[in-house]
């Protein structure tokens, strides 16, 4: 799927030169375009497994390969780029999947972002003349060795160490390294470059070091095999989207020096738990939720997949920029009547939200401040208003544990602050489907309960605490236990 994307990529790439390819003139499997002074490679035989790139084409020097020029060539194994080239453009080689080798000449001054993206196991040699680029190993660096450019070869070589002379990883240096499970960062390095390791799918877990204080956005963006990232005690921003799409990540702590998180940092997680420092400045998290220092501003939601239901405390003012965006598993908020605006994408994508339990009255719900863009999930939920929820009363003490034996399993409880009698609904799945639900009666004061639900397989236990089975009232956010 995501080898298709990058294709639809290339080709959202070439859309803006159509008209100069559709009248460029052809020489062997390449075509081209003519200027007064120079020629420029514009695209290829998409079947072609050899290319020359020639030194002229009709009296004119060859000093060009455009964007996307020979991008998902998947049969070309050789090039041989001419030595009047001075530019190779934004994603010129990506995803030529059978190349092994390419040489760039001493005259090229110019390269561009990602030009050798999703290729896989290819050694990138430079001349030893060329005055802005070198390599190490098949790796591209620019002259001084201080950035590293394109890594291209993550098939043959899954397991990387950046060179301690790196002070920069570039844009887009790893993108695309579907095979990468491993890179070592050295401390040397003291920013991550936007799109730097996008699309790592294979990476498992990340340490960025001290001596890193920006990562840029998009950094690792779609890495849904990474479990684990440590962010050094010195990264004062973190660029937008900068882990969205990190499935697997469950946990992650914000240091006390991050003065910035760009929008949608973490958006579409689904299972991700945000701790901060205690002496950030700048945000706090409110049970695994991040929010601004003060408290009045939610920014990012990344638990749907675990927490499907949620509510927002009491003296929040402001949900955020993409705040839930993209929580695909949330089915129903609870927003407290001291909200005043809603920004713009905040409920994006939230498809399966069904239910907004509503402080205020409906006069008060028309006096919010919504975004225009992004919000239109809002337009097809079911309103409760007058119906907040007092987290800071009835609540779990701590997790339920889950036992299984004999075809049912055992869900147990401990509960603070039951103050009126209430019911207790434990559901268990197995996947998205209901394997099987329990409702037990609670009554005022009581501080435990445990359920015994019929099921032949659960994966995902979920407990729920209802004023009633009619009114379906949450009277606390419901905890849910993955089975094991």
């Amino acid at each position: 799927m995501k080898n298709f994307l990058a294709i639809i990529l290339c080709a959202i790439m070439i859309l803006p030169a159509i008209p100069i390819t559709a009248g460029a003139e052809t020489y062997n499997d390449l075509r081209y375009k003519k200027y007064d002074d120079h020629i420029e490679i514009t695209g290829c035989n998409r079947n072609v497994t050899s290319v020359d790139i020639p030194a002229e084409i009709d009296g004119l020097p060859v000093t060009e390969i455009g964007d996307v020029a020979f991008c998902d060539c998947r049969s070309l194994t050789s090039i041989t780029i001419g030595t009047g080239v001075t530019s190779i453009g934004i994603n010129a080689f990506g995803w030529c999947k059978s190349l092994t080798s390419v040489i760039i000449p001493d005259g090229v001054t110019s390269i561009g972002e990602n030009a050798f993206g999703g290729c896989g196991s290819l050694n990138i040699s430079v001349d030893s003349d060329n005055k802005n680029y070198s390599d190490i190993d098949g790796v591209l660096f620019n002259k001084n060795k201080t950035e590293i450019i394109a890594y291209a070869k993550d098939e043959i070589q899954p397991e990387y160490t950046i060179p301690n002379c790196v002070t920069s990883i570039g844009n887009h240096a790893f993108s695309s390294c579907r095979s990468l499970t491993s890179v070592t960062i050295p401390n040397s390095v003291t920013s991550i470059g936007n799109r730097a390791f996008m699309e790592c799918a294979g990476l498992k877990s990340v340490i960025i070091p001290n001596g890193v204080t920006s990562i840029g956005n998009y950094a690792f963006r779609g890495c849904d095999s990474l479990i684990n990232v440590t962010i050094s005690s010195n990264v004062t921003s973190i660029g937008e989207y900068a882990f969205a799409y990190c499935e697997n990540l469950t946990s992650v702590t914000i240091p006390k020096s991050v003065a910035k998180i760009g929008d949608g940092a973490f958006s579409s997680c689904g299972s991700l738990n945000i701790t901060v420092d205690k002496n950030n400045l700048n945000y706090c998290d409110i049970d695994g939720v991040l929010f601004n220092k003060n408290k009045t501003k939610i920014i990012v939601y990344a638990k749907d997949k675990i927490q499907p239901e949620y509510s927002i405390p009491e003296g929040v003012t402001s949900i955020g920029y993409g705040a839930f965006m993209n929580c695909f598993s949330l089915t129903s908020i609870t927003i407290p009547d001291s909200i005043t605006s809603i920004e713009i994408w905040a409920f994006d994508y939230c498809e399966c939200l069904k239910d907004v339990y509503y402080g205020g009255n409906e006069a008060d719900w028309q006096k919010i401040d919504i975004g225009e863009y992004g919000n239109y999930y809002l337009n097809d939920v079911t309103i409760h208003y007058n119906s907040v929820i007092n987290t800071e009363t009835t609540k779990f003490a701590g997790m339920p544990t889950v036992s299984a034996g004999n075809g049912a399993y055992t869900v147990s409880a401990t509960l603070q602050n039951i103050d009126k009698s209430c019911v207790m609904i434990t559901a268990l799945y197995n996947g998205r489907k209901l394997a099987g639900v329990k409702i037990i009666n609670l009554s005022n004061g009581q501080t435990s309960a445990t359920a015994s639900v019929s099921a032949v397989r659960a994966d995902t236990a979920k407990v729920f605490i209802w004023e009633s089975i009619d009114s379906m009232k949450p009277l606390c956010n419901p905890q849910a236990v993955n089975i094991i």
